[in-house]
């Protein structure tokens, strides 16, 4: 069994890498652009002017908005690894913008089906 302050010092020898940062960030801004993207396809093909890009990818809608966002959701994450951002701001404050964003989501889903 460990002591607390084992426990404590293990804890505070654990912290970001500089590129674990990164790579979080970013995950997060393509995890982000993609449910954006699929709120704004989803939108779209609720009011039926789905984009003929979106209607070029698959015959069934589900799928073809799912690919659409995903290809979205690359783009903003590779751009986001060609940007200059600070992954240590953008790290605190990821939680938030992904429960934004994921909210946004169950919501356009539960209203919209």
């Amino acid at each position: 069994m460990h002591s607390g302050a084992s426990q404590a010092s293990n804890v505070a020898s654990v912290s970001a890498t500089p590129s674990a940062a990164r790579v979080a960030s970013l995950a997060t801004l393509a995890g982000t652009g993609f449910l954006a993207s699929y709120l704004a396809f989803h939108a779209l093909h609720v009011a039926g002017r789905d984009p003929l890009f979106v209607k070029s990818l698959s015959a069934i809608p589900l799928f073809s908005t799912c690919e659409a966002a995903g290809l979205v959701g690359l783009v903003v994450g590779l751009s986001g690894s060609l940007a200059v951002l600070d992954h240590d701001r953008l790290l605190v404050r990821m939680s938030k913008i992904l429960a934004v964003t994921i909210m946004l989501f169950t919501l356009e889903i539960v209203f919209f089906p």
